[in-house]
C-alpha cells in the first residue's frame, strides 16, 4: 500500500546559495487523477499508463511568459516496476535495476518519507552526471506535454533545456515550534529565464493511481474507486528575479583646485511598470579622475535611467545629462558621464552632504505634491550600501 497526501497550500521558506538568495514554495505537487477508462476493476499492470505535467499558474503574467522563455523540460526516471498481489488488488514496488541497491523503498510511506527519498534519488542522478555515468531517463517531454511509460513508480525532474547544470544545493531556513531558527540542505533543480530563476522541487508519482480520499486528502492504492491511468500533476516551484549590476561612471576632466567638486545623480529603476529602485547618489572630487558607483542586485530586465541633476558650481556637463540601459541577468551594464571645468569662479558649499530619499511608512518613495521624490541631506559618511571608489 503506498499512499502520499497532496497538500493544497504552501510554506514559503528563505533559501540561500552561494549565488542566490532565493524562497522555495514547499510542499508536494498538486495530482489530478484523470477520467478512468475502467469501473471498479481489478487493477491491470498490463497497460500503458500516462503522466502530464504542468507547471502551476505564478498568477502573474510576467512570470508565466518568461517561464516559457526557460523552455521546460521535464525527465522521468522509472525507480521502480509495479508488481500486483496474487490475493489482492493493489501493486507493491520492485526497484528497477539502475537503482537496486541505492534506493529502499518502504512499506510505509508519509511525505516527509517521499521527500526525502526524492532527495536520495536526486543526489544519485547529480553524482551519476558528475562521474559521467548518468541514469538512464525513461523520457525526456515538455512542460504540458504527455509522458507514456508502464506502470511503476518515476521521479520527475524539470529542468531548462538549456542549462548544463541545473542541479542546486540550497540552504532552507525554517523556524520550529520552539522558535528556534532551524537549517536543512535541499537539493533542487533550476530552469533560468530571461528575467527570472524556476527552481523546483524532485517529485515521485505512481501510476496507476486512484482518487484522492475525499476526507483525508491522501492519494492511496487502497482508496475506493477506479484505477487511473492516465494523471495530469501540477509541479510546484519557486521564482526569484534574475539580477544584474549597473556601473555608474563619472570622469572629471579638469578641476578647479578652490573647492571640491560635488555631483549628484537619481537612479531610478523600473520593471514592467513598477519602480524596483530609487536612489539619490552623490560624487565627491578633489582631483581630475575617474569615480565610479557599483549597484548590485538591480532585477534583470528593469529599465534604468540615470539623471546627474547637480554639476557643480563651477563645471559643465560634456556627456548627455541623462543616460538610460536594461539591466542584463548575470551581467554589468554601465552608464557614462563627463564633466569639465567651467570658470565661473563661484564657491561652493555643503561639499559633505549627499540627499536620501524620503520614504513612506510601507517603504515607497514618498512624492510631493508636484509627485516629486522628496529628499532629505544626510551626513556623506551614511552614504548607503553602493560601493564608491
Amino acid at each position: 500500500m503506498n499512499k502520499w497526501r497532496s497538500k493544497s497550500s504552501a510554506i514559503v521558506k528563505r533559501i540561500l546559495t552561494a549565488t542566490l538568495a532565493l524562497g522555495l514554495i514547499t510542499g508536494t505537487l498538486f495530482v489530478v487523477p484523470l477520467v478512468s477508462d475502467a469501473a471498479n476493476e481489478k487493477v491491470d499492470l498490463t497497460k500503458t499508463c500516462s503522466i502530464t505535467a504542468n507547471a502551476a499558474d505564478s498568477q502573474d503574467q510576467y512570470i508565466d511568459a518568461d517561464l516559457v522563455t526557460a523552455g521546460v523540460l521535464v525527465d522521468y526516471y522509472k525507480v521502480a516496476d509495479a508488481e500486483g498481489y496474487i490475493l489482492s488488488d493493489g501493486y507493491k514496488f520492485k526497484v528497477t535495476d539502475q537503482f537496486r541497491g541505492k534506493l529502499t523503498i518502504p512499506d510505509e510511506m508519509d511525505n516527509d518519507k517521499w521527500n526525502a527519498l526524492a532527495q536520495e534519488a536526486l543526489t544519485l542522478i547529480e553524482e551519476g552526471i558528475e562521474k559521467g555515468t548518468p541514469y538512464t531517463v525513461a523520457q525526456t517531454v515538455e512542460l504540458g506535454k504527455k509522458f507514456s511509460g508502464d506502470a511503476g513508480l518515476y521521479l520527475v525532474l524539470a529542468r531548462g533545456k538549456n542549462d548544463v547544470k541545473y542541479i542546486e544545493t540550497v540552504e532552507q531556513s525554517s523556524v520550529n515550534a520552539n522558535n528556534e531558527t532551524v537549517t536543512t540542505k535541499t537539493k533542487v533543480t533550476i530552469a533560468n529565464g530571461i528575467d527570472y530563476i524556476f527552481m523546483f522541487s524532485p517529485e515521485f508519482v505512481s501510476v496507476p493511481t486512484k482518487a484522492p480520499d475525499p476526507v483525508t486528502g491522501e492519494i492511496n492504492t487502497a482508496n475506493k474507486g477506479d484505477w487511473i491511468y492516465d494523471t495530469l500533476i501540477y509541479l510546484k516551484y519557486n521564482v526569484e528575479p534574475r539580477v544584474g549590476k549597473l556601473i555608474l561612471e563619472k570622469k572629471l576632466t579638469v578641476y578647479e583646485k578652490t573647492d571640491p567638486a560635488y555631483f549628484l545623480f537619481t537612479v531610478e529603476a523600473t520593471k514592467n511598470g513598477k519602480k524596483v529602485y530609487s536612489r539619490l547618489l552623490s560624487m565627491l572630487f578633489t582631483k581630475a579622475c575617474l569615480q565610479k558607483i557599483t549597484i548590485e542586485g538591480l532585477p534583470a530586465g528593469a529599465d534604468v535611467t540615470v539623471t546627474e541633476v547637480y554639476s557643480g558650481c563651477n563645471y559643465k556637463l560634456v556627456s548627455s545629462g541623462v543616460q538610460t540601459t536594461t539591466i542584463q541577468a548575470n551581467d554589468t551594464v554601465k552608464v557614462q558621464f563627463e564633466n569639465t571645468y567651467e570658470n565661473h569662479e563661484k564657491h561652493c558649499g555643503a561639499i559633505t552632504n549627499h540627499f536620501e530619499p524620503v520614504l513612506n511608512p510601507d517603504g515607497t518613495q514618498k512624492l510631493d505634491d508636484n509627485n516629486k521624490p522628496v529628499y532629505t541631506w544626510k551626513a556623506w559618511e551614511d552614504r548607503g550600501e553602493e560601493d564608491q571608489n
